[in-house]
């Protein structure tokens, strides 16, 4: 039996989608589709392939909770493709980093 979690929102930008799963992937999930509005979506997918330390998101309610767990699930990859039509590719780019160049104690005052 493969562990399944989902994902599930009502009146969502893609970007803010993006950002979620920037946070369940541990790694920059940038919105290149250009695409406006508010929309609805619901979704499930394994944990394969999800960084262990990953927050889980929360189980989906409704229709989609009370799917059978002899059923494969599909990765998060292959659930966003065939669900939302949308497509994880990836690439390298420009990421935002924080160099320290030293530490020190603070002096007494």
């Amino acid at each position: 039996m493969t562990v399944g979690t989902g994902m599930a929102a009502s009146a969502v930008q893609v970007a803010s989608l993006a950002s979620a799963l920037s946070q369940l992937l541990g790694r920059p999930v940038i919105d290149k589709t250009g695409i406006k509005g508010y929309y609805d979506f619901k979704f499930v997918f394994s944990r394969e392939g999800i960084p262990n330390n990953a927050p889980a998101p929360p189980p989906p309610a409704g229709p989609a909770a009370g799917l059978d767990a002899s059923d494969p699930m599909p990765s998060i990859f292959t659930a966003i493709q065939e669900r939302l039509g949308l497509k994880l590719d990836s690439s390298k780019g420009p990421v935002e980093v924080l160099l320290i160049d030293s530490v020190s104690r603070p002096t007494e005052n």
